[in-house]
Formats: structure tokens, sequence, C-alpha cells
């Protein structure tokens, strides 16, 4: 069953909740289930959900409280046979939204470590994500802290 985040109710017009779903890459990227229309970012994580009441014409809106954040633990070293060696280590902490996309995760975390331009193979372990850029002997791991 998907966990849906904190979300608050709102009072919106069309044009502000449009607005808000533009903002998210969320305009046409929803479902519908009996009267309510999930919106989802481009992670699949739900952003919006809006009720219709048809015998009424109203709407009640909810959405996902932008506040939320996390904080990652990041960590750049070098590597022998493969497997990080920690001879020189940089780490980094990062505080993230809680809705934001993998990639969007993996392009600041490369950033805080001045290696944004780097190609490389990533890997996610749920909690957790690997980047080995190419042809370098370097590693670098970023993990949610708890």
């Amino acid at each position: 069953m998907e966990t849906l985040p904190k979300i608050i109710k709102v009072n919106l017009n069309d044009h502000e909740f449009a607005a808000w779903l533009r903002a998210r890459n969320a305009v046409d990227n929803f479902t519908h289930h009996l009267n309510f229309v999930y919106w989802r970012n481009a992670r699949g994580a739900v952003v919006a959900i809006a009720e219709y009441d048809n015998a009424t014409n109203t709407r009640e809106t909810w959405i996902a409280d932008d506040n939320e954040s996390f904080t990652l633990d990041c960590e750049f070293t070098d590597t022998f046979g493969g497997e990080a060696n920690y001879c020189w280590v940089k780490r980094e902490s990062l505080e993230l939204p809680q809705n934001i996309t993998d990639l969007a995760l993996v392009r600041r975390a490369k950033k805080a470590f001045g290696i944004s331009g780097y190609a490389g193979k990533t890997y996610n372990y749920g909690d957790m994500w690997e980047f080995r850029p190419y042809n370098y002997n370097v590693v670098a791991f970023f993990t949610v802290r708890y």
C-alpha cells in the first residue's frame, strides 16, 4: 500500500491550484478513483488530492506539505580494487525536500562535491544511493539520516 505524504487541506481557486500543480510538474500526471483525483510528481509521489462532489458542484483539495524535509549524509572517497578505500574522504550533509526525485537528489549531492559533470552509474538501495563515475577510482555514497 502506498504511503501518502503529510497533506494539508487548502482552499485554492482553479488558477491557484493549476499554478501549484505546474510548479511541481504534476499537471498532466493524474489518476481518477471514484470521486477523487490524485496528482503525482515525476517520481510518482502523490502531491495533491481533490475530491469532487458532482451533486453540489464543489471541490475539496489537499496538497502535500512542501515544508517537510530530510537530511542526506554524503561521502565521496577513493577506491582500491573497486572497493571504498577511505584513504581520503569528503563528507557533506544536505537538507532536501521530501518529494525530491532520485535524479534531483543525486544531482544535488554530486554538485556538493563538485562532480556535477562526471558521468557514471548510480545504484539505488532504497534509502541509500551509490554513484560510481566512469573511468575514475572514486565512489560516492548518499544515505538518508533517520
